[in-house]
């Protein structure tokens, strides 16, 4: 994940690799129906078509680092 901003606010961008776009699109819409404080929240999403397709997230920025290494 890289680090961006949205609309004046700190988030992170998600590139989906290795995944179907059925998969992709499923997580998706289970993010955008979610929303809790406890979740990190989805701003949007996009689709880049080309000679590789990428599908992205834009998502709410949670600085205190991965939770794996907590």
């Amino acid at each position: 994940m890289r680090k961006c901003t949205f609309k004046g606010k700190e988030a992170a961008v998600k590139i989906f690799r290795n995944s179907t776009e059925e998969k992709v699109f499923t997580e998706i819409a289970m993010l955008f129906s979610l929303r809790h404080p406890n979740i990190i929240g989805l701003y949007a999403w996009f689709l880049q078509r080309g000679a590789l397709t990428q599908i992205g997230a834009v998502i709410e920025f949670a600085g205190c680092g991965e939770l794996l290494k907590v």
